[in-house]
């Protein structure tokens, strides 16, 4: 499955052509609408991607945030491709992207499978907002292979 897929950057026009598909990858889980996606960010039209086959299953929103980190705003798998490597070869494709700036991002507290997720990748919990965990990955440790 993995080798089929296909990576391409987002850009500002291309989230506005697909605005409907990347909103209905992430129906199941997060409340972003079209305003969210299009929202500009620092960089977030260079770093951004989508994941496809034959259709968008994925889509990775990332930013620089407090100019020394890269951060993940959005990381979605469609429910139907979760649990197939897709996070994996995503999560992969956003390191290599952050290259050596250090990713954070922000997790809901109780979602364990995200967390345990993030730390297979090096990410480690650096504070608690409410129910939400910021967590960070340092730029040198090296991608996962799946």
């Amino acid at each position: 499955m993995i080798d089929t897929l296909h990576v391409e950057t987002l850009n500002f026009r291309r989230c506005q052509e697909h605005i409907n598909a990347l909103v209905s990858v992430s129906s199941d889980v997060s409340d972003w609408n079209a305003d969210n996606l299009l929202f500009e960010l620092p960089r977030k039209w260079d770093l951004s991607f989508t994941v496809a086959t034959n259709k968008i299953i994925g889509y990775c929103i990332l930013s620089t945030k407090w100019y020394e980190n890269v951060h993940i705003h959005q990381f979605m798998v469609s429910k139907e491709m979760r649990g197939k490597e897709i996070g994996t070869a995503m999560m992969n494709v956003a390191i290599l992207r952050s290259g050596e700036t250090p990713l954070t991002l922000k997790v809901d507290g109780e979602n364990v499978d995200a967390i345990r997720f993030y730390g297979r990748f090096g990410f480690e919990i650096r504070h608690q907002e409410e129910k939400y965990l910021w967590m960070k990955r340092d730029a040198k440790i090296q991608p996962v292979s799946p």
